[in-house]
């Protein structure tokens, strides 16, 4: 990418970051991240949120791992999830993950007063308002229980502030609250800009002690 390139980019980048929450609502917002295992790029990462007239967003969501020893692949993740909601609540989920050959189908919808999920192994009945990890909207940062949209579980957790710390997004430094989702297999360290809300940044730790981390493209 020559230099007037770059520098277009970051002034499309800048934009973003800075900008208001009220500017994203009526148009299509993405999140595309690199994903890095410790400090080795193993996949990406994409998010898609489209609203309508209505304020119900479609949400797409596609993700690519490959994990490789001595030029070996020993790890594979493929993640394809598509979500629609109404401001807050789920309205329906259909993702499909192939976790390393072990595969999970997730349908549900709302229906009246209750979510009605089913999975490759049960049926369930959730409350009418679910919220998955949807990591782009800091409302989840409100809740008590997030539906996993891998394998359907509903889950408790915690959440908690970290601290406000400057980060890097490309060359930028931006100023982001940090907060962390304690759930009972682990944390997630979450990364959303002061000024906007837009999320930035994540960070957990693999049940082998090694570093998951989302670096925004």
């Amino acid at each position: 990418m020559n230099k007037y390139a770059t520098a277009t980019a970051l002034c499309l980048l800048a934009s973003m970051l800075l900008d208001t929450p009220r500017a994203f609502s009526s148009q299509t917002q993405e999140w595309r991240f690199s994903v890095y295992l410790d400090d080795k790029p193993i996949g990406y990462h994409n998010f898609k949120v489209k609203p309508d007239e209505n304020g119900n967003r479609t949400v797409s969501i596609e993700a690519n791992f490959d994990v490789k020893f001595l030029f070996i692949n020993v790890y594979s993740y493929r993640h394809d999830n598509t979500e629609q909601w109404q401001q807050q609540c789920l309205n329906s989920i259909e993702s499909n993950t192939d976790d390393n050959g072990k595969r999970y189908q997730i349908r549900g919808e709302r229906q009246g007063e209750i979510f009605h999920l089913e999975t490759d192994r049960q049926s369930t009945s959730l409350p009418d308002c679910v919220m998955t990890f949807a990591y782009w909207d800091p409302a989840i940062l409100k809740a008590d229980r997030l539906l996993n949209a891998q394998t359907g579980e509903y889950v408790d957790i915690e959440v908690t502030q970290i601290d406000r710390e400057k980060i890097e997004i490309t060359s930028m430094s931006v100023f982001a609250n940090r907060y962390r989702i304690a759930t009972d297999v682990g944390d997630i360290d979450l990364w959303y800009a002061v000024n906007n809300n837009r999320w930035l940044a994540l960070e957990s730790t693999t049940e082998s002690g090694r570093k998951l981390r989302y670096r925004m493209n």
